[in-house]
């Protein structure tokens, strides 16, 4: 299978990230689980616009009423974020699978310094306030614009703020995993560094991208690849949850109204006792740590003015890997050659 990167572009600057959401309006609905899907606003959004144009027009009684209805549309969201973020349903098997909730220690692996925060905050924050000892990898230090060093101390301010110890947190710099927008890491040495983090510190849980990587960065996408392979190919290796990602339309869609699309696939799931996926909902004050995360990487301070609504910032959809991931990762990986197996991790930072 052959990798096409017409939809793709941007690093991890904040112009590059800007670039990155560009390129992906020509991407003809590419959703971001790697399916097809429509490219419409976010439903309460389109839905807020139909009611006021009503409004405009109708009676004074009319109007009352188109407004209580707007007035429910809008607390049934906030009323779902509160029971999932703060009830007993939050740890319930259908939000919250038994291997997840069994986990000790728990790695989540990106690709550059930010992925953490801007994506990864819920996780985090949530495995740590249930118990777990979080770890973090980054793959690269995010030097596409030279800013690697700074951008590696800022990694720092972002693991305290999130709760990660700071000889847990991990940065790597490796000339053959440097950040390049449209360069398809070798596999291979992600999964030698990621199987390396998993024996050094025993880790009983693994989190990373799913196979489009949130915004469809060739790096990104290649961490994704490696991760599921381990997770397929050895079985010793811990249980693995990849972050499913949405259409870029809601990528930065109004969090709390994004509550009942991201609670709604679990459904069938809380009705039946089935487990898989789960579903992680930032409390406020998580939340919070979350913005503070990513005002630590104050290199990539333009990409904060909108990120504080995204979807991501509140709740992560984890999916556990499964065959139907190995289907869809089967062709993405690189047929570079690539060194020794087994590798040693560099000191943290």
């Amino acid at each position: 299978m052959t990798l096409s990167t017409g939809c793709l572009s941007g690093s991890t600057g904040a112009p590059a990230r800007a670039m990155e959401l560009d390129a992906l309006t020509d991407c003809d609905g590419l959703a971001m689980n790697g399916s097809r899907t429509d490219s419409a606003a976010p439903l309460a959004t389109v839905a807020t616009g139909l009611v006021l144009t009503t409004a405009s027009s109708a009676s004074p009684k009319q109007r009352g009423l188109l407004l209580r209805l707007l007035a429910v549309a809008l607390a049934a969201p906030l009323a779902l974020y509160i029971v999932l973020a703060y009830s007993p349903l939050a740890t319930a098997r259908a939000f919250y699978p038994p291997d997840m909730a069994s986990a000790r220690k728990a790695l989540v692996v990106v690709a550059h310094p930010d992925d953490e925060a801007l994506f990864f905050s819920p996780t985090l924050t949530t495995l740590r306030s249930r118990g777990a000892e979080t770890h973090v990898l980054v793959m690269s230090n995010g030097g596409f614009y030279g800013l690697g060093p700074r951008r590696q101390q800022e990694m720092l301010g972002s693991c305290g703020a999130l709760g990660v110890a700071p000889e847990h947190c991990t940065v790597l710099d490796q000339s053959d995993l440097r950040d390049a927008p449209r360069q398809w890491w070798p596999t291979q040495r992600i999964e030698a560094y990621v199987r390396e983090m998993v024996h050094r510190h025993n880790i009983s849980l693994v989190v990373s991208f799913d196979d489009t990587g949130i915004s469809g960065h060739l790096n990104h996408r290649a961490t994704s690849a490696a991760v599921t392979n381990l997770a397929l190919s050895d079985a010793s290796f811990p249980p693995t949850y990849l972050l499913r990602t949405v259409h870029y339309k809601r990528f930065g869609g109004h969090s709390l109204l994004e509550m009942i699309p991201a609670a709604a696939p679990f459904a069938w799931q809380w009705l039946f006792g089935l487990d898989g996926h789960a579903l992680l909902v930032s409390s406020w004050s998580d939340y919070l740590r979350g913005r503070r995360a990513f005002a630590a990487h104050r290199s990539q301070g333009g990409w904060d003015s909108w990120m504080w609504r995204s979807r991501y910032m509140f709740a992560n959809h984890l999916r556990r890997v499964g065959r139907a991931s190995a289907v869809r990762n089967a062709g993405r990986r690189s047929d570079a050659v690539c060194g020794a197996a087994r590798v040693s991790l560099p000191a943290v930072l």
